[in-house]
Protein backbone atom coordinates (compact mmCIF):
# COMPACT_ATOMS: atom_id res chain seq x y z
CA UNK A 1 0.00 0.00 0.00
CA UNK A 2 1.30 3.46 -0.91
CA UNK A 3 2.36 5.72 1.93
CA UNK A 4 0.63 9.03 2.60
CA UNK A 5 3.65 11.00 1.42
CA UNK A 6 3.74 9.11 -1.91
CA UNK A 7 0.01 9.71 -2.47
CA UNK A 8 0.50 13.39 -1.73
CA UNK A 9 3.33 13.62 -4.27
CA UNK A 10 1.19 11.89 -6.89
CA UNK A 11 -1.58 14.43 -6.36
CA UNK A 12 0.80 17.40 -6.38
CA UNK A 13 2.58 16.24 -9.54
CA UNK A 14 -0.62 15.43 -11.45
CA UNK A 15 -1.03 17.47 -14.63
CA UNK A 16 -4.79 17.63 -14.03
CA UNK A 17 -6.15 19.99 -11.43
CA UNK A 18 -7.46 18.23 -8.29
CA UNK A 19 -9.74 20.06 -5.88
CA UNK A 20 -11.49 18.84 -2.71
CA UNK A 21 -14.58 20.79 -1.65
CA UNK A 22 -16.88 20.35 1.34
CA UNK A 23 -20.67 20.23 1.39
CA UNK A 24 -20.82 24.04 1.36
CA UNK A 25 -18.64 24.23 -1.76
CA UNK A 26 -15.61 25.61 0.06
CA UNK A 27 -12.24 24.42 -1.24
CA UNK A 28 -10.40 22.30 1.32
CA UNK A 29 -7.47 21.40 -0.91
CA UNK A 30 -6.17 22.27 -4.40
CA UNK A 31 -3.06 20.91 -6.10
CA UNK A 32 -0.62 23.15 -8.06
CA UNK A 33 -2.20 22.25 -11.42
CA UNK A 34 -5.62 23.47 -10.23
CA UNK A 35 -4.21 26.75 -8.92
CA UNK A 36 -2.33 27.23 -12.20
CA UNK A 37 -5.57 26.71 -14.11
CA UNK A 38 -7.32 29.42 -12.07
CA UNK A 39 -4.25 31.62 -11.66
CA UNK A 40 -4.78 31.98 -7.91
CA UNK A 41 -4.75 30.14 -4.59
CA UNK A 42 -8.00 28.25 -4.03
CA UNK A 43 -7.96 26.88 -0.48
CA UNK A 44 -10.65 28.48 1.70
CA UNK A 45 -12.45 30.07 -1.28
CA UNK A 46 -15.86 29.15 -2.67
CA UNK A 47 -15.44 26.82 -5.63
CA UNK A 48 -18.38 28.32 -7.51
CA UNK A 49 -18.84 25.67 -10.21
CA UNK A 50 -21.54 22.95 -10.28
CA UNK A 51 -20.01 19.66 -9.22
CA UNK A 52 -22.39 16.68 -9.14
CA UNK A 53 -20.86 13.38 -8.09
CA UNK A 54 -20.68 10.89 -10.96
CA UNK A 55 -21.10 13.48 -13.73
CA UNK A 56 -18.75 15.13 -16.19
CA UNK A 57 -19.12 18.52 -17.85
CA UNK A 58 -17.17 21.29 -19.56
CA UNK A 59 -16.82 24.56 -17.65
CA UNK A 60 -15.43 27.98 -18.56
CA UNK A 61 -12.92 29.25 -16.00
CA UNK A 62 -11.81 32.87 -15.76
CA UNK A 63 -8.05 32.90 -15.21
CA UNK A 64 -6.83 35.97 -13.32
CA UNK A 65 -4.26 36.90 -15.95
CA UNK A 66 -4.85 34.71 -19.04
CA UNK A 67 -8.59 35.24 -19.40
CA UNK A 68 -11.15 32.51 -20.20
CA UNK A 69 -10.06 28.87 -20.01
CA UNK A 70 -12.03 25.71 -20.76
CA UNK A 71 -11.77 22.61 -18.60
CA UNK A 72 -13.41 19.23 -18.29
CA UNK A 73 -14.80 18.79 -14.77
CA UNK A 74 -15.34 15.36 -13.23
CA UNK A 75 -16.64 14.87 -9.69
CA UNK A 76 -16.86 11.89 -7.30
CA UNK A 77 -17.85 11.57 -3.67
CA UNK A 78 -14.86 11.39 -1.35
CA UNK A 79 -14.29 10.05 2.15
CA UNK A 80 -15.80 7.27 4.26
CA UNK A 81 -17.69 9.46 6.75
CA UNK A 82 -21.35 9.47 5.66
CA UNK A 83 -22.12 12.51 7.77
CA UNK A 84 -19.40 14.64 6.18
CA UNK A 85 -19.95 14.85 2.40
CA UNK A 86 -16.97 15.95 0.33
CA UNK A 87 -16.57 16.10 -3.42
CA UNK A 88 -13.26 15.31 -5.16
CA UNK A 89 -13.01 17.21 -8.42
CA UNK A 90 -10.58 16.70 -11.31
CA UNK A 91 -10.07 19.47 -13.85
CA UNK A 92 -8.43 18.82 -17.23
CA UNK A 93 -7.42 21.90 -19.20
CA UNK A 94 -9.08 21.74 -22.65
CA UNK A 95 -8.28 25.30 -23.70
CA UNK A 96 -5.70 24.39 -26.34
CA UNK A 97 -7.92 21.66 -27.81
CA UNK A 98 -10.95 23.99 -27.91
CA UNK A 99 -8.92 26.71 -29.63
CA UNK A 100 -7.63 24.17 -32.15
CA UNK A 101 -11.15 22.94 -32.88
CA UNK A 102 -12.30 26.54 -33.37
CA UNK A 103 -9.42 27.18 -35.79
CA UNK A 104 -10.24 24.00 -37.70
CA UNK A 105 -13.90 25.02 -37.96
CA UNK A 106 -12.90 28.45 -39.21
CA UNK A 107 -10.49 26.93 -41.73
CA UNK A 108 -13.18 24.48 -42.89
CA UNK A 109 -15.71 27.31 -43.30
CA UNK A 110 -13.20 29.35 -45.30
CA UNK A 111 -12.39 26.34 -47.50
CA UNK A 112 -16.09 25.62 -48.08
CA UNK A 113 -16.76 29.23 -49.05
CA UNK A 114 -13.75 29.16 -51.39
CA UNK A 115 -15.02 25.93 -52.98
CA UNK A 116 -18.48 27.42 -53.46
CA UNK A 117 -16.98 30.54 -55.05
CA UNK A 118 -14.79 28.39 -57.30
CA UNK A 119 -17.77 26.29 -58.40
CA UNK A 120 -19.85 29.39 -59.13
CA UNK A 121 -16.98 30.82 -61.17
CA UNK A 122 -16.48 27.60 -63.12
CA UNK A 123 -20.19 27.27 -63.74
CA UNK A 124 -20.52 30.85 -65.01
CA UNK A 125 -17.36 30.56 -67.11
CA UNK A 126 -18.51 27.29 -68.69
CA UNK A 127 -21.93 28.69 -69.57
CA UNK A 128 -20.33 31.79 -71.13
CA UNK A 129 -17.95 29.66 -73.21
CA UNK A 130 -20.63 27.29 -74.48
CA UNK A 131 -22.50 29.90 -76.53
CA UNK A 132 -19.64 30.98 -78.86
CA UNK A 133 -18.34 27.42 -79.08
CA UNK A 134 -21.71 26.10 -80.25
CA UNK A 135 -21.72 28.79 -82.93
CA UNK A 136 -18.20 27.84 -84.08
CA UNK A 137 -19.10 24.16 -84.24
CA UNK A 138 -22.48 24.74 -85.87
CA UNK A 139 -21.29 27.06 -88.63
CA UNK A 140 -18.20 24.93 -89.31
CA UNK A 141 -20.48 21.95 -89.80
CA UNK A 142 -22.72 23.92 -92.19
CA UNK A 143 -19.73 24.98 -94.26
CA UNK A 144 -18.40 21.43 -94.44
CA UNK A 145 -21.83 20.12 -95.48
CA UNK A 146 -21.69 22.39 -98.51
CA UNK A 147 -24.69 24.42 -97.38
CA UNK A 148 -22.82 27.66 -98.02
CA UNK A 149 -21.15 26.66 -101.27
CA UNK A 150 -18.43 24.36 -102.57
CA UNK A 151 -15.08 24.20 -100.73
CA UNK A 152 -11.72 23.22 -102.12
CA UNK A 153 -9.58 20.56 -100.42
CA UNK A 154 -7.45 23.03 -98.48
CA UNK A 155 -10.50 24.88 -97.15
CA UNK A 156 -12.11 21.61 -96.05
CA UNK A 157 -8.92 20.60 -94.25
CA UNK A 158 -8.79 23.88 -92.34
CA UNK A 159 -12.48 23.70 -91.45
CA UNK A 160 -12.05 20.14 -90.18
CA UNK A 161 -9.34 21.44 -87.85
CA UNK A 162 -11.65 24.23 -86.63
CA UNK A 163 -14.55 21.82 -86.10
CA UNK A 164 -12.46 19.22 -84.26
CA UNK A 165 -10.80 21.84 -82.07
CA UNK A 166 -14.19 23.35 -81.25
CA UNK A 167 -15.62 19.95 -80.34
CA UNK A 168 -12.67 19.15 -78.11
CA UNK A 169 -12.86 22.51 -76.37
CA UNK A 170 -16.63 22.13 -75.87
CA UNK A 171 -16.01 18.66 -74.43
CA UNK A 172 -13.54 20.13 -71.93
CA UNK A 173 -15.94 22.94 -71.04
CA UNK A 174 -18.76 20.45 -70.46
CA UNK A 175 -16.44 18.39 -68.27
CA UNK A 176 -15.58 21.51 -66.30
CA UNK A 177 -19.24 22.38 -65.78
CA UNK A 178 -20.25 18.82 -64.87
CA UNK A 179 -17.41 18.54 -62.39
CA UNK A 180 -18.32 21.88 -60.76
CA UNK A 181 -21.92 20.69 -60.44
CA UNK A 182 -20.82 17.38 -58.94
CA UNK A 183 -18.62 19.18 -56.39
CA UNK A 184 -21.48 21.43 -55.35
CA UNK A 185 -23.96 18.65 -54.62
CA UNK A 186 -24.70 14.99 -55.16
CA UNK A 187 -25.53 14.12 -58.75
CA UNK A 188 -29.28 13.68 -59.25
CA UNK A 189 -30.31 10.27 -60.60
CA UNK A 190 -33.32 10.06 -62.94
CA UNK A 191 -33.68 6.44 -64.00
CA UNK A 192 -35.86 5.09 -66.80
CA UNK A 193 -36.01 1.94 -68.93
CA UNK A 194 -34.29 2.26 -72.32
CA UNK A 195 -33.05 0.04 -75.13
CA UNK A 196 -29.38 -0.66 -74.51
CA UNK A 197 -28.26 -1.32 -78.10
CA UNK A 198 -29.88 1.87 -79.39
CA UNK A 199 -28.23 3.76 -76.52
CA UNK A 200 -24.79 2.31 -77.33
CA UNK A 201 -25.15 2.98 -81.07
CA UNK A 202 -26.07 6.62 -80.38
CA UNK A 203 -22.97 7.24 -78.29
CA UNK A 204 -20.70 5.35 -80.68
CA UNK A 205 -21.82 7.70 -83.45
CA UNK A 206 -20.39 10.60 -81.42
CA UNK A 207 -16.81 9.44 -82.00
CA UNK A 208 -17.01 7.75 -85.41
CA UNK A 209 -15.90 10.86 -87.34
CA UNK A 210 -12.82 11.35 -85.15
CA UNK A 211 -12.00 7.64 -85.38
CA UNK A 212 -12.40 7.66 -89.16
CA UNK A 213 -10.03 10.62 -89.49
CA UNK A 214 -7.33 8.69 -87.61
CA UNK A 215 -8.04 5.46 -89.49
CA UNK A 216 -9.05 3.69 -86.26
CA UNK A 217 -11.04 0.46 -86.57
CA UNK A 218 -13.87 0.09 -84.04
CA UNK A 219 -15.04 -3.44 -83.27
CA UNK A 220 -18.29 -3.77 -81.28
CA UNK A 221 -19.67 -6.94 -79.66
CA UNK A 222 -22.94 -6.59 -77.72
CA UNK A 223 -24.68 -9.88 -78.56
CA UNK A 224 -24.58 -10.98 -74.90
CA UNK A 225 -25.88 -7.66 -73.57
CA UNK A 226 -29.39 -7.32 -72.10
CA UNK A 227 -32.04 -5.89 -74.41
CA UNK A 228 -32.89 -3.04 -72.07
CA UNK A 229 -31.83 -1.66 -68.68
CA UNK A 230 -33.27 0.64 -66.03
CA UNK A 231 -30.79 3.41 -65.27
CA UNK A 232 -29.99 7.08 -65.80
CA UNK A 233 -29.23 7.62 -69.50
CA UNK A 234 -27.60 11.00 -68.89
CA UNK A 235 -25.12 9.83 -66.24
CA UNK A 236 -24.31 6.55 -67.99
CA UNK A 237 -24.03 8.30 -71.36
CA UNK A 238 -21.59 10.83 -69.91
CA UNK A 239 -19.38 8.02 -68.63
CA UNK A 240 -19.50 6.20 -71.97
CA UNK A 241 -18.69 9.37 -73.93
CA UNK A 242 -15.69 10.01 -71.66
CA UNK A 243 -14.26 6.52 -72.15
CA UNK A 244 -14.88 6.49 -75.91
CA UNK A 245 -13.35 9.97 -76.30
CA UNK A 246 -10.26 8.85 -74.35
CA UNK A 247 -9.95 5.65 -76.39
CA UNK A 248 -9.90 7.59 -79.67
CA UNK A 249 -7.64 10.27 -78.21
CA UNK A 250 -4.93 7.88 -77.00
CA UNK A 251 -5.11 5.28 -79.79
CA UNK A 252 -2.51 5.93 -82.53
CA UNK A 253 -3.45 6.31 -86.18
CA UNK A 254 -4.60 3.07 -87.87
CA UNK A 255 -5.04 1.43 -84.47
CA UNK A 256 -8.11 -0.37 -83.17
CA UNK A 257 -10.67 -0.12 -80.36
CA UNK A 258 -12.71 -3.07 -79.09
CA UNK A 259 -16.00 -2.48 -77.29
CA UNK A 260 -17.91 -5.28 -75.58
CA UNK A 261 -21.14 -5.23 -73.58
CA UNK A 262 -22.48 -8.27 -71.74
CA UNK A 263 -24.60 -9.38 -68.81
CA UNK A 264 -22.63 -10.63 -65.80
CA UNK A 265 -24.47 -12.92 -63.40
CA UNK A 266 -24.42 -11.98 -59.73
CA UNK A 267 -22.99 -14.51 -57.28
CA UNK A 268 -25.59 -13.54 -54.67
CA UNK A 269 -29.30 -14.31 -54.77
CA UNK A 270 -30.27 -10.95 -53.28
CA UNK A 271 -28.39 -8.95 -55.97
CA UNK A 272 -29.40 -8.24 -59.58
CA UNK A 273 -27.22 -9.18 -62.53
CA UNK A 274 -24.78 -6.59 -63.85
CA UNK A 275 -24.14 -4.92 -67.18
CA UNK A 276 -20.44 -4.73 -67.96
CA UNK A 277 -19.10 -2.52 -70.74
CA UNK A 278 -15.40 -2.82 -71.59
CA UNK A 279 -13.45 -0.53 -73.91
CA UNK A 280 -10.03 -1.75 -75.02
CA UNK A 281 -7.55 0.37 -76.94
CA UNK A 282 -4.02 -0.15 -78.27
CA UNK A 283 -2.78 3.24 -77.12
CA UNK A 284 -0.13 4.46 -74.69
CA UNK A 285 -1.16 2.22 -71.82
CA UNK A 286 -0.95 3.01 -68.10
CA UNK A 287 1.73 2.30 -65.55
CA UNK A 288 0.18 -0.28 -63.16
CA UNK A 289 0.97 1.91 -60.14
CA UNK A 290 -1.19 4.68 -61.65
CA UNK A 291 -4.29 2.58 -62.34
CA UNK A 292 -6.07 3.99 -59.26
CA UNK A 293 -4.54 7.48 -59.26
CA UNK A 294 -6.01 8.40 -62.67
CA UNK A 295 -9.50 8.37 -61.13
CA UNK A 296 -8.61 11.21 -58.76
CA UNK A 297 -9.60 14.79 -59.76
CA UNK A 298 -7.04 16.63 -61.93
CA UNK A 299 -4.82 13.56 -62.21
CA UNK A 300 -3.55 12.03 -65.45
CA UNK A 301 -1.19 9.22 -66.38
CA UNK A 302 1.31 11.87 -67.47
CA UNK A 303 1.14 15.00 -65.30
CA UNK A 304 4.29 16.60 -66.69
CA UNK A 305 4.19 19.95 -68.46
CA UNK A 306 5.59 18.25 -71.57
CA UNK A 307 2.83 15.66 -71.90
CA UNK A 308 1.73 14.86 -75.45
CA UNK A 309 -2.00 14.97 -74.77
CA UNK A 310 -4.03 17.78 -73.25
CA UNK A 311 -6.98 17.57 -70.91
CA UNK A 312 -7.90 18.69 -67.42
CA UNK A 313 -7.84 15.30 -65.70
CA UNK A 314 -11.47 15.55 -64.52
CA UNK A 315 -13.26 13.12 -66.81
CA UNK A 316 -12.44 9.85 -65.03
CA UNK A 317 -13.10 11.37 -61.59
CA UNK A 318 -16.53 12.48 -62.77
CA UNK A 319 -17.13 9.06 -64.36
CA UNK A 320 -16.41 7.32 -61.05
CA UNK A 321 -18.73 9.66 -59.15
CA UNK A 322 -21.51 9.12 -61.71
CA UNK A 323 -21.19 5.34 -61.50
CA UNK A 324 -21.17 5.45 -57.69
CA UNK A 325 -24.52 7.25 -57.88
CA UNK A 326 -25.81 4.46 -60.14
CA UNK A 327 -24.61 1.74 -57.77
CA UNK A 328 -21.84 0.74 -60.19
CA UNK A 329 -18.09 0.98 -60.42
CA UNK A 330 -15.25 1.63 -62.86
CA UNK A 331 -11.72 0.28 -63.03
CA UNK A 332 -8.85 0.03 -65.49
CA UNK A 333 -6.37 -2.63 -66.56
CA UNK A 334 -3.06 -2.22 -68.36
CA UNK A 335 0.17 -4.16 -68.65
CA UNK A 336 2.19 -0.96 -68.79
CA UNK A 337 3.26 1.86 -71.07
CA UNK A 338 2.74 1.35 -74.82
CA UNK A 339 0.68 -1.80 -74.17
CA UNK A 340 -2.81 -0.34 -74.39
CA UNK A 341 -5.48 -0.29 -71.70
CA UNK A 342 -8.95 -1.62 -70.91
CA UNK A 343 -11.57 0.36 -69.01
CA UNK A 344 -14.46 -1.54 -67.47
CA UNK A 345 -17.72 -0.15 -66.15
CA UNK A 346 -20.30 -2.23 -64.34
CA UNK A 347 -23.81 -1.25 -63.22
CA UNK A 348 -26.69 -3.35 -61.86
CA UNK A 349 -29.32 -4.47 -64.38
CA UNK A 350 -32.41 -3.26 -62.57
CA UNK A 351 -36.06 -3.39 -63.51
CA UNK A 352 -38.41 -0.46 -63.17
CA UNK A 353 -40.22 -0.20 -59.84
CA UNK A 354 -44.01 0.15 -60.09
CA UNK A 355 -45.65 3.05 -58.19
CA UNK A 356 -47.68 0.60 -56.04
CA UNK A 357 -44.56 -1.15 -54.75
Amino acid sequence: MLSKSVCQKLVEKNVDGIVLVDSDGVVQFANPAAEKLFGMALEGSLFGYPAVAGESTEVDILHCDLGPRTAELRAVEFGSNKDVKQILISLRDLTQRVHLEQELRRARDIAERATQAKNRFLGNLSHELRTPLNAVIGFSGLLLDGSMGTLNAEQREYLHDVLNSGRELLYLVNNLLDFADSEAEDLPVQSATFNLKTFLATHLSNIRDQAREKGILIDVNWKDAPESIYSDKHLLGGVLDQLLFNAVKFTPEHGSIQITACRVASNRNDEPDFLQISIKDCGLGIDPQNLERIFQPFEQEDNSSRRLFGGLGMGLALARKSLNCLGGRIWAESQGRDLGSIFHIMIPVKTAVSPQS
